[in-house]
C-alpha cells in the first residue's frame, strides 16, 4: 500500500497501524489459548474459582457456591438433548461447535446456572471425565 500510494493517508494509518495490530494481538491471544490453554477449578468454603492460564488478558472468574445451581453435562442441556446420536452426525452442529471454539475460549462441556446466567467450562472431555467432574463438583458445592 505504501508503494502504490504517493502519500500516507489517514485510511492507511488507520488500517496499517491500528486495525491490523489489534487483530494480530487478538489472534495471538487465541492461538496461545488453543495450543497451551487450560482451566483450573478451585473450590474453597465460600467460592468456586475458575482460573484460565496459557494466554494473556484473562481474568479469573469467582462464583459464590450458594448461587451455583443445576450442574450438568452439556448433553443434559436443551440445545444438545434432542437426539444425542444425531447431534454427532450432523454437519451443522459440528460447524457451530467449531465456531464456538474459534470465538470463545471454552465450548462448555460442563454447564451450571449462576444467578441469571449459564456458565460453560472445559473443552474436549470424554463422557467418563465429564461424569467424574460433575459428581465431584456437586459433592463440593453441596458441602
Amino acid at each position: 500500500m505504501l508503494i502504490e500510494e504517493n502519500e500516507v493517508s489517514l485510511g492507511l494509518i488507520l488500517v496499517g497501524f491500528i486495525i491490523h495490530p489489534i487483530f494480530g494481538i487478538l489472534g495471538l491471544r487465541k492461538f496461545l489459548w488453543l495450543i497451551r490453554g487450560k482451566e483450573i477449578i478451585t473450590i474453597d468454603n465460600l467460592n468456586l474459582k475458575i482460573t484460565k492460564s496459557g494466554s494473556f488478558w484473562i481474568k479469573d472468574k469467582i462464583f459464590e457456591k450458594k448461587e451455583i445451581k443445576n450442574i450438568r453435562d452439556k448433553f443434559e442441556d436443551e440445545l444438545y438433548s434432542k437426539d444425542r446420536s444425531k447431534w454427532f452426525n450432523e454437519n451443522m452442529n459440528s460447524i457451530k461447535e467449531n465456531q464456538r471454539i474459534m470465538l470463545c475460549f471454552t465450548i462448555g462441556e460442563i454447564l451450571f446456572d449462576y444467578k441469571f446466567s449459564k456458565i460453560k467450562v472445559f473443552n474436549c472431555l470424554n463422557e467418563s471425565e465429564r461424569k467424574v467432574l460433575i459428581d465431584e463438583l456437586k459433592k463440593q458445592i453441596e458441602k
